[in-house]
């Protein structure tokens, strides 16, 4: 017959495997800094995240730092594993340091719990610094972020700690999926837009998401008031984006402010993002049209422009400037990227954004060059920039980009055409036109350049890219363009107007002295002749610039 103290050990087992928070109320231990371990005092938030993954299967958190989310996992984790059959788990850090000490700390709590616990509990059979196994079929595995990681067995969990941090974040969760039939869980900090995590919590916000949202801000820990924020991030002076990071008030904070993003939110404001005022379709005869009938399209925000005073006379004569980034043919296709500048109002007017052909782009860049009065052409010859570069030197283009190396100036060897990006190039692309945008010197239209800046991070060693799986084409075009209006005194402006301008006094004295006259002497039906050539009107019958004529 069972004594007493069996009856009510049994009765406290079932309790465990019951609830969670029971179990972790009564007999987990949580290592705890000066002091060892010491009995699991479960905050408020960490019994909504319990319940919230009790209810839920896809579950993605966003969190301040050092407020406990990966203790009240992992012991989630155990209690699944010890209590039940056959619940395997995968636990994926950031690097095998962090896997490790993770695992260890389950480990240390197994051994701290009653002696009879552990008796009537599944036998320990592999204990490693990776892998804690029972004999029930349950197991908790740690592993770090690699390539590779995921492609094993079907599991009943997979907890990605630090999720935004993982370079194969997204590799590893298309590995993992597909093999969970339990929980998926995504927690992290912030770490900037554009990855895997920021993602999974967009997708998380729309009302038809499988996906449900967690955010604890930096004061969920009760002990941290404003006294304790103000001195915080006084410690972290110069660097902000980190602090952040580390310690958000909201998740639109969390998201917008770190990650080294280098065209931040605050910046981008003062500019006008807009729909373009039209949208041509380019055909391979080097004209533009109205009609979509093109994969190749022209998004125009200003035509181009003449100004001139109440007697048609010049004031001030256009300048443009084209940048070309140039697509490098990546498997996760990138684009080529044609953007268009006003050097005298620093705007940006047009784009091109398409999937064109290398052979074909050296053309359409020339339609688009002569459109705005023989804009100043800066391509990016790294890859295949060197072919549409080729093409404008054979056309004769007359506003062609070129440099002279800085390692042959001395040695008197000739410019090269084409704009050079390199690790040298991209740091002073980025800081120009960051300070352009900070004097709100510059205005911008087009969306995508928006998009693509919040996923336009530093590496924190003077780089700058895109972050996985994102693009950048349109951030370097614009770049590239940047560095065309900063140089175009140069490049000559090559425009000629044929308009005619009023007569003035000076021509009616003079012409008698034998002077040439370009109102008098012209033949009849010439002023018309060269009004219809003036400039460039946007119609399918005339659309190429009186430059080419």
């Amino acid at each position: 017959m069972p004594s007493l103290n069996d009856v009510r050990q049994e009765l406290e087992w079932k309790l465990c495997a019951q609830s969670p928070l029971y179990f972790f109320e009564n007999y987990w231990s949580i290592p705890v800094v000066g002091v060892g371990l010491s009995d699991f005092q479960l905050r408020d938030f960490q019994r909504e995240t319990i319940e919230t993954l009790a209810e839920s299967d896809l579950v993605v958190i966003l969190k301040a730092r050092q407020i406990g989310m990966s203790t009240i996992i992992l012991a989630y984790t155990f209690w699944w594993a010890f209590f039940h059959e056959e619940v395997p788990w995968l636990l994926i850090s950031r690097n095998e340091k962090a896997a490790i000490k993770l695992l260890q700390r389950a480990t240390r709590a197994f051994f701290r719990l009653p002696a009879w616990m552990r008796l009537r509990g599944p036998d320990l059979v592999s204990n490693t610094q990776t892998l804690l196994e029972f004999a029930n079929g349950s197991r908790i595995e740690s592993v770090p972020a690699t390539g590779d990681t995921g492609r094993g067995d079907s599991v009943f969990g997979v907890v990605m700690d630090e999720c935004a941090f993982m370079e194969y974040a997204s590799s590893i969760y298309a590995a993992v999926e597909p093999l969970v039939y339990g929980k998926l869980v995504l927690m992290s900090t912030a770490n900037g837009m554009g990855n895997l995590f920021h993602e999974t919590w967009l997708s998380s916000q729309k009302e038809d998401s499988k996906w449900v949202s967690l955010f604890y801000p930096w004061n969920t820990v009760p002990s941290r008031d404003d006294a304790w924020y103000r001195n915080k991030r006084l410690s972290f002076l110069g660097q902000e984006w980190m602090f952040f990071q580390e310690y958000p008030a909201t998740p639109a904070e969390a998201f917008a402010k770190s990650g080294r993003v280098a065209f931040s939110e605050d910046v981008l404001q003062y500019n006008n993002f807009m729909s373009p005022s039209k949208v041509l379709s380019w055909g391979f005869d080097g004209r533009f049209y109205e009609e979509s009938f093109s994969d190749v399209k022209l998004q125009v925000w200003q035509d181009p422009f003449v100004w001139r005073d109440e007697f048609n006379v010049v004031v001030q004569k256009p300048n443009y400037v084209i940048g070309v980034d140039v697509a490098e043919g990546l498997e996760r296709g990138d684009w080529t990227v044609v953007k268009v500048f006003d050097v005298n109002t620093l705007e940006e007017v047009a784009v091109s954004r398409s999937h064109i052909l290398v052979e074909d782009l050296g053309s359409l860049v020339e339609a688009i060059g002569y459109m705005y009065h023989t804009a100043l052409v800066v391509i990016e010859r790294n890859n295949h920039g060197l072919v549409p570069i080729v093409y404008l030197q054979d056309a004769h283009y007359p506003r062609l980009y070129r440099y002279v190396p800085s390692g042959r100036r001395r040695a008197g060897r000739r410019e090269e055409y084409g704009w050079v990006t390199s690790s040298r190039t991209k740091p002073k692309m980025v800081v120009d036109f960051l300070r352009a945008l900070r004097d709100q010197s510059v205005l911008l239209h087009d969306r995508e350049f928006m998009v693509e800046a919040q996923t336009f991070v530093s590496d924190g060693k003077g780089g700058y890219a895109s972050s996985e799986q994102n693009h950048d084409d349109d951030v370097m075009a614009t770049l590239i363009c940047w560095q065309g209006v900063l140089e175009q005194n140069r490049f000559p402006v090559v425009f000629h107007d044929y308009a005619t301008p009023p007569l003035t006094m000076d021509d009616f004295l003079n012409y008698d002295k034998g002077e040439t006259f370009r109102g008098l002497d012209q033949p009849i039906g010439g002023p018309k002749m060269v009004a219809a050539r003036r400039g460039l009107f946007i119609r399918p019958e005339n659309v190429v610039s009186s430059d080419r004529k």
